[in-house]
Order: structure tokens, then C-alpha cells, then sequence
């Protein structure tokens, strides 16, 4: 028996995009990545993305960036 103000179609799709707004775990991991600061954001270029990823995991951009211009540099130049 449908609610008779709504309609059962309507009561449905409220569920249905309801579903759509759970957020999986994947999913909140890479929405972790708007934490990062946007000045590394720009260098996306020189960033990769596990560093992005692992920067992501603090939301201070200050230590971000703290982090970043004091990284160690490797050869071959991979992460500078």
C-alpha cells in the first residue's frame, strides 16, 4: 500500500538517491584528497598522487607544506 500524498514512485526514489550519498570507504579516502594544501595542489605536476595521498592524511596545510618543502631528495629526481 503506497502513502497516498507521495506515491510509492516517489517514496523510491527518495530511497534510491539516498543510496547513491552513502559514502564507501574508497570513497571517503579520496575525498580525504580536498585536504591538501592548495599551494601543493598546484604542483600536481611534481606531486604524485601517493604523496598527495599521504599529505591528505593531516587537513593543517601548514604542516603539509612543512612536510613537503623538507622532504629528502632522491635520485633520479622522483621525489623532487
Amino acid at each position: 500500500m503506497a502513502y497516498r500524498g507521495h506515491g510509492g514512485s516517489q517514496i523510491l526514489a527518495q530511497r534510491d538517491s539516498l543510496a547513491l550519498w552513502r559514502l564507501t570507504p574508497d570513497l571517503k579516502r579520496y575525498l580525504k584528497l580536498t585536504n591538501v594544501s592548495p599551494d601543493i595542489s598546484r604542483q600536481y605536476g611534481k606531486v604524485n598522487f601517493e604523496q598527495i595521498f599521504l599529505l591528505a592524511l593531516s587537513e593543517d596545510h601548514n604542516l603539509q607544506e612543512r612536510i613537503w618543502n623538507n622532504r629528502p631528495l632522491k635520485s633520479g629526481n622522483r621525489y623532487r
